[in-house]
């Protein structure tokens, strides 16, 4: 499985990932944070204190996801590699990490996110909140474990 741990050796490519990726959803969007930022952040704050993993196809990080206890905190894909089913396999894996709920949040006009997380069986809990960094409304999702969804193979890194 393409599923990886991150290590700290991957940083710069998956910011860039990120960046790019943001870019593409928030559009128009500048990001607030310089890059050594960005990657220090991944790397001392959010690598600590969540389970981080990336997607690797063909030697190439195509997708991260940071997931604290049941929060998903982080989950991009690179824009080329959308709609391929990695966001998907990334979801199953984290639902084996917090098999009973998982909660994320995604800002309002990324209508293609809000989408994926509700076909994903999430479910809007709240919207509007713009006590965030960007100063953008966003929505707080959450999927919640129902029979249909406690059969099926656990993944693991490969």
């Amino acid at each position: 499985m393409p599923i990886q741990p991150f290590h700290p050796d991957m940083a710069t490519e998956i910011v860039q990932l990120w960046r790019e990726s943001m870019k593409q959803a928030l559009a128009p969007f500048e990001n607030l944070h310089p890059f050594d930022d960005q990657v220090r952040y991944l790397v001392e704050e959010l690598g600590p204190r969540c389970i981080v993993s990336v997607f690797v196809q063909q030697s190439i990080i195509v997708g991260f996801m940071a997931q604290c206890g049941d929060t998903i905190e982080q989950l991009y894909i690179l824009t080329t590699a959308q709609r391929q089913g990695i966001g998907t396999q990334f979801l199953d894996w984290a639902k084996t990490k917090s098999p009973e709920e998982l909660n994320l949040v995604t800002f309002e006009k990324n209508h293609r996110a809000i989408s994926f997380y509700k076909k994903s069986g999430f479910q809007e809990m709240s919207r509007g909140n713009t006590d965030n960094e960007e100063g953008l409304p966003d929505v707080q999702l959450r999927w919640e474990v129902s029979l249909a969804d406690q059969e099926g193979t656990t993944p693991e890194y490969s």
